[in-house]
């Protein structure tokens, strides 16, 4: 029985010997053809387009928590991230298709097996960025070319309308600053994930182009009516940007601000959010300001603060200073 049981030891280690070094031969294989056929990088000073982008990978993106809720990134400062940001404008307009390409990227159930594996072994030094780390890396560049990646735009506004990749599109195409308004309402079609997160930043991105982005009005007073708190609030401060039928949005906002006891939320409390929207109406927000008294003594800093603000906002807009 030792003898049988020690044999199988041996079996199994050999097995796994094998797997590994099959593992490593499909590998360089698959190296070697992309190599072969797929087209070469643009390089600068000696390094491939990828490996600068690749300094981004860890950055994160969301919508600021004070207002005017803006859509930012976020990431930790590093030498080799300092040089890659200097460095990506010397590509010019011939880093658009890898960046194009990380932002669209997905993990197969393959790749997300190699991925996993070339994370945990020793035997091979380079690790592979996922899907997600790619798709940030590429936003990272998008927000550095700004108006300079115009031309991507009709890569980009596709995406949108894919719940896996919209998020980061969102977020480029907003940083891009398109100046047609077409391509902006192209927003909306981010808006297919009722109350989550990527609803939410979809709509402060609309909110930030501000009267560009009126053909979304309609949309986004309907977001008023969500029976998601959080929804209703991102809605109210994009109206309150884009500053368009006034009168109607700031009823509905009154009474959601009437009807929520939320003080938290992303990316700030539904309640500061709506306050701040009623104070950017100015004048139009006459009726509100009994409610918005309410909130003055609140026992959260930041609730009283903004209910402060936003009376401050109403009472000195003049009256004859009217909106569209």
């Amino acid at each position: 029985m030792v003898g049988v049981s020690q044999s199988g030891g041996a079996f199994r280690v050999l097995r796994r010997i094998t797997r590994t070094i099959a593992f490593v031969v499909l590998l360089v294989i698959v190296s070697l053809l992309v190599w072969c056929f797929i087209p070469r990088e643009p390089t600068y000073q000696g390094k491939k387009l990828s490996e600068y982008l690749r300094a981004f990978a860890k950055d994160g993106a969301q919508v600021h928590n004070q207002p005017p809720f803006e859509l930012v990134c976020s990431f930790q400062p590093s030498p080799e991230r300092s040089r890659a940001w200097e460095a990506l404008p010397k590509f010019g307009t011939n880093a658009l298709p890898l960046m194009i390409e990380w932002l669209q990227a997905k993990d197969s159930r393959l790749k997300d097996l190699w991925i996993r594996w070339t994370r945990k072994q020793s035997i091979v030094s380079f690790t592979p960025l996922r899907a997600y780390e790619k798709r940030m890396a590429a936003l990272a560049g998008f927000i550095r070319f700004g108006r300079q990646a115009e031309a991507a735009l009709p890569s980009i506004i596709p995406l949108l309308s894919d719940p896996s990749l919209s998020r980061e599109a969102v977020f480029a195409l907003t940083f891009i600053r398109p100046e047609q308004a077409q391509d902006i309402l192209a927003l909306t079609n981010a808006l297919i994930d009722p109350g989550t997160w990527n609803e939410f930043e979809a709509m402060a991105a609309l909110g930030s182009f501000g009267e560009k982005a009126a053909g979304a009005v309609p949309i986004l007073i309907d977001k008023l009516h969500s029976t998601n708190a959080g929804a209703r609030a991102v809605a109210a401060v994009a109206l309150a940007r884009i500053r368009k039928r006034p009168e109607e949005a700031v009823s509905i906002i009154l009474r959601n601000l009437q009807s929520t006891n939320q003080s938290d939320g992303y990316p700030d409390s539904s309640i500061r959010m709506n306050l701040w929207a009623l104070g950017e109406f100015g004048h139009y927000a006459d009726v509100a300001l009994p409610a918005i008294s309410n909130f003055v003594n609140d026992a959260d800093r930041q609730i009283s603060d903004a209910a402060r603000a936003a009376i401050q906002r109403i009472t000195s807009q003049p009256a004859d200073r009217r909106l569209p």
